[in-house]
This record gives structure tokens, C-alpha cells and sequence, in this order.
């Protein structure tokens, strides 16, 4: 799952958490300052996949009520973090707290705050448009236990398969051959799976092969792929996500690369915003500038 930041910026995150808690501009909102506090208990424990409307309200109360209640505090605390780095105590910030969606996902994500060259100099930024191609619904729970149990599983089979292709190996018994050849190739199936489910813990998608994609949605996995046009002036060629992964990158990691240049012109790629920034090659040595 995608960590926006925490995994980088956590101490940073909190500090800024509890910024915005003791600010003036939350004097009197006592509704706000709450779930601010519970923001910061959920993300100095690194709980943040527990992020739902009922955190917020623990007495039982239906998922529907929560739901309403959490939108509408929500609501007023996004207005509330705008006027915060728009006030001189926030501009001050070196980091920022923001809302990963619009609506409908109540996580945060923790930021490095734009320089006023950044904000004067315009990002080229890319829209990609996704195809999906299956989707499998699911419950983060129960694909915690499928997990669990491929990884008890898997191992198990690969040993027993290779105790009866060794013992077979003498005899004539193509069938039992042909049991234990199923159970390795089976079991090594097995271990690539859970390889790709326990990449799901720190990422929101894991790549497959050539263009495709398995993207993990909290309710749902689909298969998918990523087309866009290059945005640089001039280009107009075809952006398609690599297997290059990066943990530098920001968003999901992954580096998207333009067919016309895909050395110069590369972009990240936000499988939920669907929107993507232009990475800036960086070169390892200043002297060689020179010879640019």
C-alpha cells in the first residue's frame, strides 16, 4: 500500500501534525483538533491501513452515521490546513500536511512544502488513462490469511514434490514423475504469489509484465496498464510505465518513460490521482557538466 511520504518523512509528519494541533487557527475547533489528535496516535503507531470513518468516532455507532459525521469534519479541516500554510506560521513550514484524495479516502500524506522557485516555475505534469482488464474483490483481511497460508503451503509442496522426483527417479512410474514435476512447478506458482501479495504492503502496484499491472484498490485488485502523451513541448510521444522502480520516486515509485526519449523524458505515476511529475535527471558528477 502506498505510504505518501510516511516512509520517508514520518518524524517530519508528526511534527507537522502536531503544528497544525496547537495553532490559534484551531482555537475553538474542538471537533477538528480531535481528529488531528487521532491522526497523530494512528500515524506515530504506523496504522494508517486502519484509516476509516469509524477511528474517528470508536463508540458503536452504524458505518453509515460515521461516515456522515467524519465527511463533514473532514470537510472543515481541509479548509483549515489551507488557511494554516496560507497564514506566516505555515509558510514557514518546510513540510506539509495534505489530503490524498478529494473525497472518499480520509489517509494524509507528508510532503517536502514547494520552494518559491518551484511554485514560479511550472512542473510539466502528465494524465494517464487507465485500462482495466479483471477485478478481483477482496477483504484486506482475508487476503492477509491467503497470504499467510501460501507461505505455509508453498514450501511444504516444493519439498514434497522433490522427495518423490527423487525417489521416482529410478522407476518407470511416469504418472507419479509427472505428480511430483506438477507439485514443484505448482509450489514455485505459490512463491510468486506471495511475493507479489507482501509487495502490496508498501506498494500500490507491482508490476507483472511488459505494460501490466496488478493494483491494489483496498477493496479490490485489477489488472491494468497506463497509456499517456508525453506533456514536454514538442514531444507528443507515448508515456508507458517501466519496470524501473525507484523509492526515490515520488507517488508509486515506478518510472514512466517516453517512447520519443526515455532517458530525458521520464515521469512518476500516482495509480490513484492518475496524474504523474516530471523526474529531473540528476547527474552524479557536477565536473561533468561542463562537458554538457
Amino acid at each position: 500500500m502506498e505510504k505518501y511520504g510516511w516512509d520517508r518523512y514520518r518524524k517530519e509528519g508528526l511534527q507537522e501534525l502536531r503544528q497544525i494541533k496547537e495553532s490559534p487557527l484551531f482555537g475553538n475547533k474542538n471537533a477538528q483538533k480531535s481528529f488531528l489528535e487521532i491522526y497523530y496516535q494512528i500515524y506515530h503507531d504506523e496504522k494508517e491501513d486502519q484509516i476509516k470513518a469509524t477511528v474517528f468516532y470508536p463508540e458503536s455507532i452504524s458505518n453509515i452515521v460515521a461516515q456522515h459525521r467524519a465527511r463533514t469534519v473532514i470537510k472543515d479541516l481541509r479548509k483549515s490546513i489551507d488557511k494554516f500554510y496560507a497564514s506566516p506560521e505555515g509558510k514557514d513550514a518546510k513540510f506539509e500536511i495534505y489530503f490524498i484524495a478529494e473525497s472518499g479516502d480520509y489517509k494524509l500524506g507528508i510532503r517536502p512544502k514547494k520552494t518559491n522557485a518551484q511554485l514560479f516555475c511550472p512542473e510539466e505534469t502528465v494524465s494517464y488513462n487507465e485500462h482495466q482488464y479483471f477485478i478481483i474483490r477482496h477483504r484486506p483481511a482475508a487476503m492477509n490469511r491467503l497470504r499467510c497460508l501460501l507461505l505455509l503451503i508453498a514450501p511444504l509442496l516444493f519439498l514434497i514434490s522433490l522427495v518423490i522426483l527423487y525417489v521416482e527417479r529410478f522407476h518407470s512410474s511416469w504418472l507419479i514423475f509427472f505428480v511430483g514435476l506438477s507439485g514443484v512447478i505448482l509450489s514455485l506458482g505459490m512463491a510468486y504469489i506471495v511475493i507479489v501479495l507482501f509487495k502490496f504492503n508498501s506498494r500500490e502496484l507491482v508490476h507483472l509484465s511488459s505494460k501490466y499491472f496488478l493494483k491494489d484498490a483496498i477493496d479490490h485488485i485489477a489488472l491494468v496498464s497506463y497509456s499517456a502523451k508525453c506533456p514536454v513541448v514538442g514531444c507528443a510521444g507515448n508515456v508507458f510505465i517501466s519496470d524501473e522502480y525507484d523509492e526515490r520516486v515520488e507517488d508509486s515509485g515506478y518510472v514512466a518513460k517516453c517512447s520519443r526519449d526515455p532517458k530525458g523524458h521520464k515521469f512518476s505515476i500516482d495509480a490513484r490521482t492518475l496524474k504523474g511529475k516530471r523526474i529531473k535527471a540528476k547527474t552524479r558528477f557536477p565536473l561533468m557538466n561542463i562537458f554538457r
